[in-house]
Formats: C-alpha cells, sequence, structure tokens
C-alpha cells in the first residue's frame, strides 16, 4: 500500500477472519510490514498476530508520506479477511516530519497506540531566525511530553547523540505543554538552524490526544 493522507502513523484493520483446518492451536494470522518489496529481513518494520478480528498499528513506528510499503500474511490452515489500511492519529514521521512555521498556529493530533509501553509519537521541525531562545507552547487535555534534537536522528530509535539537552530542551510531562529551549548550553538555538522536536503521547491507555494553538516562536 501507498501512504497519501500524509506521514504518521497507520494502521491495519482485520475484519471478517475465518481460520479452518487449522493445524495449529494457536489458529493465528501473522502480519509483517517491509520498507521495500524484497522482504529481507533488513527491511522488516514489525510483526503482529491476530486470533480474530484486530487492528494493528505496526509498532510505534511512523510512516513516510506517499511511499509504499509491503505487507506479507502468513497463518496456519485455510484463512479468509477483508484488510483495510487508513491513518492513525500521529503526525509526520523521522524521515518526513511536519514543518512548523515560527510564529503560525498549528493544531495536530497524536496516538498513545496500545499500552503504555507503546507511546505514540509525532514529529516536527522548524528553523530558527536569529540566535535566541525559543517557547514552545501548546494547549493539550492529555499527558505528553517533548523532546528537542539537532538532527532527525530521534532519541526514541537511535539514542540520545543528537538530543539537545534534557535541563533545556524538554517539557515537563502533562497537560498544556509550555517549555524555553535554551541550547545545549543554555544561551539559545543557533541562528538559521533547523530543529526537530517530537511530542510523546504518556497516556496508559489507547487514545488520541488532538491540541491546538501549537506555536514555537523566539523569545526576543
Amino acid at each position: 500500500f501507498t501512504t497519501s493522507s500524509g506521514a504518521g502513523n497507520y494502521k491495519l484493520a482485520m475484519s471478517s477472519m475465518s481460520i479452518t483446518d487449522s493445524y495449529s492451536s494457536s489458529s493465528s494470522v501473522y502480519t509483517y510490514i517491509y520498507s521495500n518489496s524484497g522482504y529481507t529481513s533488513s527491511s522488516i518494520w514489525d510483526s503482529e498476530s491476530c486470533l480474530t478480528d484486530c487492528t494493528l498499528y505496526f509498532d510505534y513506528k511512523n510512516l513516510d508520506n506517499n511511499t509504499s510499503y509491503y505487507l506479507q500474511m502468513g497463518g496456519y490452515g485455510a484463512v479468509s479477511y477483508s484488510l483495510t489500511v487508513s491513518k492513525g492519529g500521529s503526525e509526520g514521521s523521522i524521515n518526513d516530519p511536519v514543518v512548523l512555521t515560527l510564529g503560525a498556529v498549528h493544531s495536530g493530533t497524536i496516538d498513545n497506540i496500545n499500552s503504555s509501553w507503546d507511546d505514540g509519537y509525532s514529529y516536527y521541525k522548524f528553523t530558527t531566525a536569529a540566535a535566541d531562545n525559543y517557547i514552545m507552547s501548546m494547549n493539550n487535555s492529555d499527558e505528553l511530553d517533548c523532546f528537542l534534537f539537532t538532527n532527525s536522528v530521534y532519541w526514541v530509535l537511535s539514542g540520545a547523540s543528537s538530543y539537545v539537552s534534557d535541563t533545556h530542551n524538554g517539557c515537563t510531562i502533562g497537560d498544556n505543554l509550555s517549555t524555553t529551549f535554551k541550547g545545549s548550553s543554555g544561551t539559545g538555538l543557533t541562528a538559521n538552524t533547523t530543529y526537530y522536536l517530537m511530542i510523546e503521547q504518556k497516556g496508559a491507555t489507547a487514545l488520541t490526544t488532538t491540541y491546538d494553538n501549537m506555536t514555537v516562536v523566539p523569545e526576543g
């Protein structure tokens, strides 16, 4: 399938499932998603299984926009089902973050996919003007967190090498996020530089959080 509704998380609904003549007591259907048509071990993103009708969220990884992904189905016995792929609530991806314009208001959403250990993420980027502290704020009703990075290799997947600073560039988990990004040394972000912002859903149950009045502005 090819994503066409923007970068973000996508979900696969399996319905009208019937498994007969199974040679396994588990009677499962397995789903694998790959980033290319070679279906190689290096290109696999996630694998899930279902015993009955279900919705799969492909782990916590957001998909890029206008990109083809490949599904492989496996099962025990004779299996029939219907498949529907649709866009979830989380925005952006590591390779395709949503662009925030300084001073402009953005309204967004983020999914908490399955549980407390499968947090959802939305990805953004903005480019500074002058060297300055930058204030990020939004109105959100559920517990969110934020992290700022110097490149698009985000901490959640690859380690904290690009994380700017926990002291000066994170949020306090909660409603109505607001923080001042002061750079790694606390003296401000660098002028004419692109920074990458990750919003994390911290709820313990599956839900979609909508937030509005999200802005990034220089402190001045």
